[in-house]
């Protein structure tokens, strides 16, 4: 339970210590002045409500808000725009939804994310759970695409209330996207997501200009990787004696660790992060002479013998230094399946056993770091957290430790599309 509990506990602050960096782009202010600059990226999810740059000739770090630019772009990747809307904020959760059906506005200054520019422009807005598109037609103002769920009473049975939608956005779209290419009736089942509107604003755009093209976008797809991993594990165990009320500590002993690791490198985030899956051998045989009055003979001996298949399964981030070489750190939840014959046993020093448990480990976390070079081979030190070997033994508590020294080699690599 410690170990499963300090495993979530790291995940949960995992991403706080992943490095942010400053790429070049430029912000636009009010006065329509473009400054280049190095912008704070953190590959947005959700719209942000501020932004930190710089400029190249000024280390002092600069942070605005959607009042005080007008525009930013960080080059290869989105543009915002900054401006003062009204927004309705309605959810789409049930539990909060509102039995109004007219929209409920109110004024903010936000960061619109540009999808597509033209004639027509299409924004969206990502926060706590909504999506909100907003759009403008030529020198027009930004307006919210309106959508809205609401609950309405049946007049049958005023306790029994109905999910309704307020399409209004497709009102709003027929009347502002006229030409001669679109068909009103087509407004009639437009869907209130990004691919159905942007392709809806394509389309006004094309027809209002035949060399009309969107801007392609850099995108990042998915990679799996096939890694040999090979080094060494300087690993120790210590128990409660059944025998007698004390300790037996069994010192750190070094062993090989053989293993192959699959690894997808997740198309967002800029290829930053990704998940793996180890299985690993590993083996740790030891003995400990132990002196005892209670037990004939004078002293008995502990002896491990414990082979098994770890299997780390995990989150790994990664920091690009240069663009051939990149430092990382991971966490893995780590099952262990223990081979036939590992055990723990006492023994007397005739060669009689006393006792003997078959090893059965619990749940256990690892966290590391390490570096690669050139996509090909990295060197990482691992942490493999305190975990139990005996979990079918109420009476004994076991306490196995490892450290790491892992070196990797990317075999083969594939990208998906």
């Amino acid at each position: 339970m410690k170990a499963t509990f300090s495993f979530i506990l790291f995940i949960l602050t995992f991403q706080s210590f992943a490095q942010i960096v400053f790429e070049k782009g430029y912000i636009v202010d009010h006065q329509n002045q473009k400054t280049e600059c190095l912008i704070k990226n953190q590959d947005w999810v959700k719209n942000p409500t501020f932004i930190e740059y710089k400029t190249t000739n000024n280390k002092e770090v600069q942070k605005v808000n959607p009042l005080e630019i007008k525009e930013f772009k960080v080059y290869e990747g989105d543009k915002y725009i900054g401006v003062q809307v009204d927004i309705d904020r309605s959810s789409y959760s049930l539990t909060e939804l509102s039995e109004s059906r007219n929209p409920e506005f109110q004024n903010e200054a936000l960061f619109l994310k540009v999808l597509i520019e033209g004639e027509a422009n299409l924004y969206k807005y990502s926060s706590r759970g909504i999506v909100k598109y907003f759009y403008k037609v030529k020198d027009g103002d930004v307006k919210q695409l309106v959508y809205k769920e609401y609950l309405h009473y049946t007049k049958e049975n005023t306790r029994k209330k109905s999910l309704l939608e307020n399409n209004y956005f497709r009102q709003q779209l027929m009347l502002d996207l006229k030409c001669n290419t679109i068909k009103e009736s087509e407004f009639t089942y437009l869907k209130y997501n990004e691919k159905a509107l942007s392709k809806m604003i394509y389309r006004y755009n094309k027809a209002m200009d035949e060399t009309y093209k969107i801007e392609k976008k850099e995108t990042h797809t998915g990679t799996f990787k096939f890694n040999l991993r090979a080094g060494l594990n300087s690993s120790s165990l210590s128990y409660n004696n059944p025998i007698e009320k004390n300790s037996i500590d069994h010192p750190s002993q070094l062993n090989g660790r053989y293993g192959v690791e699959l690894e997808y490198i997740l198309p967002v985030k800029k290829n930053k992060w990704s998940i793996f899956l180890e299985p690993t051998y590993q083996k740790y045989a030891t003995e400990t002479e132990i002196q005892s009055r209670s037990v004939l003979g004078g002293k008995y001996t502990s002896k491990i013998d414990y082979a098994s298949i770890e299997l780390p399964v995990g989150l790994r981030y990664y920091m690009f230094a240069t663009s051939d070489i990149k430092f990382f750190v991971n966490a893995a939840a780590l099952f262990d399946f223990a081979l036939d014959n590992s055990t723990i046993e006492l023994i007397r020093e005739n060669g009689v056993r006393m006792s003997a448990f078959d090893i059965k480990s619990r749940l256990g976390y690892a966290i590391g770091g390490g570096v690669q070079f050139k996509d090909r081979l990295s060197f990482e030190l691992r942490y493999n957290g305190q975990r139990d070997l005996l979990k079918s033994e109420s009476d004994i508590t076991t306490k196995y430790q490892s450290l790491s020294f892992i070196l990797g080699y990317s075999l083969f690599r594939y990208s998906s599309k």
